[in-house]
């Protein structure tokens, strides 16, 4: 496949990144991301980190994946990914204490004392 520049109207997948996306939380709140994408010689790979405007003074997401075909693959892994890991409220505050809200946590949970604690 030939770019835009080669003459036979393809455009290179380069030119679709960075990309935006916003996503809605468990807690309703709307969660902006700014998508990279990397070339390996053994696939592509997708990170995405939430943006300084959405994120205010939390620390933020981060979220990386790997397809070994094609760049697309990876962004829509990206896509089906976080939208199960934001729809899901991994840990809440109950009478003054963090505890997960299931039995079993995938992923890590980042927080610093200045952003007030874990979100769920």
């Amino acid at each position: 496949m030939s770019d835009a520049h080669g003459g036979n109207g393809w455009v290179s997948w380069q030119d679709d990144f960075p990309i935006e996306e916003s996503h809605t939380s468990a807690s309703g709140q709307e969660i902006t991301f700014r998508i990279d994408m990397d070339e390996s010689p053994t696939g592509y790979r997708a990170t995405a980190q939430e943006t300084d405007r959405s994120r205010g003074c939390r620390m933020g997401y981060r979220l990386s994946v790997f397809s070994p075909i094609n760049p697309y693959l990876a962004l829509g892994e990206f896509r089906r990914l976080i939208r199960t890991r934001l729809a899901t409220r991994s840990v809440e505050r109950s009478d003054g204490f963090v505890g997960l809200t299931h039995d079993c946590l995938v992923g890590v949970i980042d927080y610093a004392e200045e952003d007030g604690g874990p979100r769920g």
